[in-house]
């Protein structure tokens, strides 16, 4: 059986301050398969590298990360990094899971499915990317535009496997862990479906993800996750 990727969670959250180029950095000399992160608008539209749609949480500057710009966003404490910054860092060394974000409250981004695939295409990344989403319109702007790219729907929760992929085109399904087991995996499969499990923290449940046959485990603990895979 073919071991699932090891995908660092923000970078490897538990590791290193989370979504930082310390945190990408350590997850490629780790040897990880990739790394996952999350993206937002800044106020320039350009795309930044955060999970939050605030600073609040994990930085020591307040802010709305739509209201700031990409040089003063850079210039909070921890650094918040350009995905351009992230993308040349993993060209040639690992794949990365892009997490498409949207503000928690007022309208979404508009535009940054385009914004997106353009940056992918000029770091030469296409192939090396698998673009994640909770949000479905997100993952059908993206295949409209570009119908290569690889796109996967977070779940965190049971869902019709088979209507979702029917509808959004995705060749990948990313559901929590707590609803993975190998029928599961098994019927993703029959649908031409690829699992990748989030965010797996523990010995116990590695190995009960490993047994699954899903295809890729983020976890905040990449390193835990090396030991276990190996």
């Amino acid at each position: 059986m073919q071991k699932p990727w090891n995908i660092a969670h923000r970078g490897g959250a538990k590791l290193n301050p989370e979504n930082t180029m310390a945190a990408f950095e350590k997850a490629i000399a780790l040897g990880c398969d990739g790394f996952e992160l999350d993206i937002h608008f800044s106020r320039d539209k350009d795309l930044v590298v955060i999970h939050d749609d605030t600073l609040d949480r994990t930085s020591h500057k307040p802010g709305v990360v739509h209201d700031l710009t990409l040089a003063e966003l850079k210039a909070a404490d921890p650094s918040i990094p350009s995905l351009r910054e992230t993308l040349k860092a993993a060209h040639g060394h690992c794949k990365v899971l892009v997490e498409i974000k949207h503000p928690s409250h007022g309208p979404r981004y508009d535009g940054i499915e385009a914004v997106l695939l353009k940056q992918l295409a000029e770091e030469a990344m296409l192939d090396q990317v698998v673009v994640i989403s909770f949000e479905r319109q997100s993952l059908k702007i993206l295949r409209e535009l570009n119908a290569t790219v690889q796109t996967g729907l977070l779940v965190g929760g049971q869902t019709d496997v088979a209507a979702a992929q029917k509808e959004l085109g995705c060749n990948w399904i990313a559901p929590h862990h707590g609803v993975v087991d190998r029928d599961y995996v098994d019927k993703a499969h029959a649908l031409g479906l690829r699992v990748n499990t989030w965010t797996v923290n523990d010995e116990v449940n590695m190995r009960r993800m490993l047994e699954s046959g899903c295809d890729s485990i983020t976890s905040d603990q990449p390193d835990l996750l090396k030991r276990i895979l190996s």
